[in-house]
Formats: C-alpha cells, structure tokens, sequence
C-alpha cells in the first residue's frame, strides 16, 4: 500500500509545483508587462 502511495503522492505534489512555479511565472510576465505599459504612457 506504501509503495503505492508514495508515487501518487510524488504525483501529487510534483503537479502542486508545477502549477505553483506557472502561476508565478504568468503573474511576473504580467507584471513586468503592465510595466512597461506604464512607462509607454509616461513616456519614458
């Protein structure tokens, strides 16, 4: 039963990471995005 429940918990937490590293990397893409938006319109 162990040998069963490790892997589906590695599975588990391997997706958990990967949707915590995508999420991060798309709201950084977003900020840095809006960023620059901002200095367009100042006008840097």
């Amino acid at each position: 039963m162990a040998a069963l429940l490790f892997p589906a918990i590695g599975a588990v937490h391997g997706t958990l990471a990967g949707m915590t590293w995508i999420s991060t990397t798309l709201s950084l893409s977003n900020r840095s995005a809006a960023s620059a938006e901002a200095f367009q319109t100042v006008g840097f």
